[in-house]
């Protein structure tokens, strides 16, 4: 990890460094975990163990640790998001008493032509835009940490957005990751885009709206792959994720701890 993405990831996942810790033996690194921490849980983003190291303990005594201190300085909740790639990850953690709560999955759709929606439906949005307008109420602390309401709006100025209006009101909004400048995203150029929220102001999602700003989001970006990163089972109906052509990808749980003081 570079110095300039541990400072990124501290400003727009609140990534804490005294949530960091290092095992030592002798003069060198050995084993290293990185957390982040809200007020209602931390999240443990990495861990490693330096290769001819590993099974000696040091991974069991890094999450030791951060737990002991999380018990007297809070909060007591510990997640840490698996994918399901790694049975070994997931086999470690079950050892050191998290549990599995929730799946999380992707879903992408690949670049393909699609029936355009009309373009005055809708127009530009911001994370606050979006927060300022109800969209936001639902992404709580139960997503996956980076499609949380606190890391959609510490991101606003690395996110670009999407409305779909009526005269009443924002009827659904979606966020993604801003393209750097001239690489032709904006124009339908390749690449893949993440959309980190796609939702309504109503907590209940609402399908025909949903439906129409994936089909806009699908058309504007006809040559790039959207992905939506770590969703939760009911996040976005899966009728309307299918509908707009949407596939399963790579498959994550949810692992949950309480801290304990030893």
């Amino acid at each position: 990890m570079t110095v300039e993405r541990f400072r990124t990831e501290m400003k727009e996942l609140d990534l804490w460094p005294s949530s960091c810790l290092l095992a030592r033996e002798g003069d060198g690194a050995v084993a290293v975990l990185i957390a982040t921490k809200r007020s209602d849980a931390s999240s443990i983003l990495r861990i490693g163990v330096l290769p001819g190291h590993e099974r000696m303990g040091h991974g069991g005594h890094l999450l030791t640790s951060l737990s002991q201190k999380l018990a007297v300085l809070g909060p007591e909740r510990l997640e840490v998001e698996l994918p399901r790639a790694r049975p070994d990850l997931q086999q470690f953690f079950a050892a050191v008493d998290y549990e599995r709560e929730v799946a999380l999955t992707d879903w992408v759709r690949s670049a393909r032509p699609t029936q355009p929606v009309p373009a005055e439906l809708f127009q530009p949005l911001t994370a606050e835009q979006a927060d300022r307008h109800g969209l936001l109420t639902s992404a709580g602390s139960d997503r996956a940490w980076e499609r949380q309401r606190a890391t959609l709006l510490a991101r606003n100025g690395r996110l670009a957005g999407i409305a779909m209006v009526t005269p009443e009101r924002i009827e659904a909004g979606a966020l993604f990751v801003a393209a750097p400048e001239g690489d032709g995203f904006a124009h339908g150029g390749e690449g893949t885009i993440d959309l980190w929220f796609a939702g309504c102001p109503d907590r209940d999602p609402q399908p025909r709206f949903l439906d129409f700003l994936l089909r806009h989001l699908a058309s504007r970006f006809a040559n790039c792959t959207l992905r939506l990163p770590r969703l939760l089972e009911d996040e976005v109906p899966q009728s309307v994720l299918a509908g707009n052509g949407f596939v399963p990808g790579a498959t994550y749980d949810r692992w949950a701890a309480v801290a304990t003081p030893g």
